[in-house]
């Protein structure tokens, strides 16, 4: 599913956002 996609891409991002501070 296109969606389930974007919530792992969304997630990835957040989670190397928060380990980037």
């Amino acid at each position: 599913m296109i969606i389930g996609y974007r919530v792992l891409a969304y997630l990835s991002l957040r989670r190397v956002k928060a380990s980037s501070s």
